[in-house]
């Protein structure tokens, strides 16, 4: 697993992360943010994922597959 932050042309932020997996095997993925969420776009936008916003600084992402 790999998780990385950058700075925009804008002026903010961009987090973006890396993760090891098998297919078939689910798996959920946990991302607690320290600033409030107000939007987000996983990149490639993936097929057989599903993700969660569960408070203003949690997301949760659900997959089984590796792509």
């Amino acid at each position: 697993m790999a998780l990385y932050n950058d700075s925009t042309f804008w002026g903010g932020t961009i987090d973006f992360g890396s993760f090891e997996m098998k297919d078939g095997k689910d798996i959920t993925i946990s991302v607690r943010m320290d600033e409030d969420i107000h939007s987000l776009e996983l990149l490639p936008k993936p097929k057989d994922c599903k993700v969660r916003q569960i408070d203003k600084r949690l997301i949760e992402i659900t997959t089984r597959k590796a792509d």
